[in-house]
């Protein structure tokens, strides 16, 4: 226990002015050397800092050929995540997540003085895995990415225009009995999803957003043995990137809410399965098409003497 509050102490005199007044540190940082001006920096309740204002805003002007989905449900939360690779805290990279419910302004944050700092924000809605009810996903709609932020004693001012996530893939047209599937997925970068995915295959319809907790695989999955030539339908599952969640054994990395309010840790640490983005997703809120191809039997030439 006394560790934990030890940690929470640190936490506030490093990220100081969330949920105050704001107020700038202007001693110097332990290690004496200026962040941003070479090396790796320990940032410590030295460190200065200055006052961050994010503002969020949403980009719907994405054209046919871009989209995934013809309808998006509106959303309800907003993840944001500022990393730095040039600081640590504790020994560990500097990272710091702000959840909660969606705002289009982030204040009250204030950050260790230096260069180079990135801002990522997903927004997404929270939706019970159909059928079943079971278990509760977040769904991720839009993303943005701010790269290269520099933090002055003065503070700094980000702007994110979130657009849609784009995930997509095809299938050999037709495909075959029991043949074996290398599929690649369009994944534009700038992303906040995972490179591995899940790749569902049925000779029937889907109808539902699927879901798995499993290790995902989307190469080398043979396709269904069929007596008869029929259709194969498809649809992808994809997660979030590791570096956009507390994957830390205690969930130590320092979080926030949106209101700029400190949750003390440990936190319960975050699986990449529980952040998902389908597609196609055929559910009424995201209206996809379905995915599919003809299903043939593999062709056999059979010699006649």
């Amino acid at each position: 226990m006394k560790r934990v509050w030890l940690w929470i102490a640190l936490l506030l005199s490093v990220v100081c002015g969330c949920g105050g007044s704001g107020s700038t540190t202007s001693v110097n940082n332990g290690t004496g050397t200026p962040p941003g001006s070479g090396g790796i920096v320990e940032v410590g309740p030295g460190t200065p800092t200055g006052n961050v204002v994010v503002n969020i805003t949403s980009i719907d002007g994405k054209t046919a050929d871009d989209k995934t989905a013809e309808a998006q449900p509106a959303a309800t939360m907003v993840r944001l995540v500022i990393s730095n690779s040039a600081l640590t805290i504790g020994g560990a990279a500097y990272k710091v997540i702000v959840d909660g419910s969606i705002v289009s302004s982030i204040t009250g944050l204030a950050f260790p003085v230096a260069n180079g700092y990135t801002f990522e924000v997903v927004t997404y809605t929270q939706q019970t895995v159909q059928p079943g009810g079971t278990p509760t996903v977040n769904r991720m709609l839009k993303y943005a990415k701010a790269a290269n932020v520099n933090i002055t004693p003065s503070g700094a001012t980000v702007n994110l225009s979130t657009t849609p996530i784009v995930a997509n893939f095809t299938l050999p047209n037709p495909t075959y009995s029991g043949q074996i599937l290398n599929i690649t997925a369009n994944m534009p970068q700038p992303t906040p999803l995972y490179s591995i995915w899940n790749l569902f295959l049925s000779t029937s319809p889907i109808n539902n957003a699927l879901h798995t907790v499993a290790t995902p695989i989307h190469s080398g999955i043979r396709t269904p043995i069929v007596l008869t030539p029929g259709t194969l339908y498809a649809q992808g599952e994809f997660f979030i990137n590791a570096n956009l969640i507390d994957t830390t054994p205690t969930g130590s990395v320092i979080r926030y809410d949106t209101a700029g309010n400190l949750i003390p840790p440990p936190h319960a640490t975050e699986n990449y399965h529980d952040w998902t983005f389908n597609y196609p997703n055929p559910e009424p809120a995201f209206g996809d098409s379905p995915l599919s191809v003809p299903l043939d039997l593999v062709s056999l030439n059979i010699p006649i003497n």
